[in-house]
């Protein structure tokens, strides 16, 4: 509703964020695994580890499945906050020029 209608009055944003959603989509694997779309905690509340809480069960989950977890975060610091789970940069996506950049993260099931 209202990003949209936001972009809808602003055709380059609407040009750029379909760019970033075709990325996406693009380099999603299209193998079995757990997908974290999205992980939101109040800032107010952040580094308490309530985001690592929220990610426990669908991490034990996947590794139970035998299943790999991705996930894409826009800001760069989240790159070594995943990596303590045991995610992994695997590719950095620019789908617009000037604009931040797409981090494309893996974690592989532990056995």
């Amino acid at each position: 509703g209202g990003a949209l209608r936001a972009m809808i009055v602003r055709p380059p944003a609407l040009l750029k964020g379909t760019r970033y959603l075709f990325s996406m989509e693009a380099a999603h694997p299209k193998d079995r695994l757990w997908y974290l779309l999205l992980l939101v905690v109040d800032p107010s509340v952040q580094r308490g580890g309530i985001g690592a809480r929220l990610q426990e069960d669908m991490l034990r989950r996947a590794d139970a499945d035998g299943l790999d977890c991705y996930l894409e975060t826009q800001k760069s610091d989240n790159v070594p906050y995943y990596g303590r789970f045991g995610y992994e940069l695997t590719q950095e996506l620019k789908p617009v020029s000037g604009g931040p950049p797409l981090f494309l993260m893996r974690r592989a099931a532990k056995s």
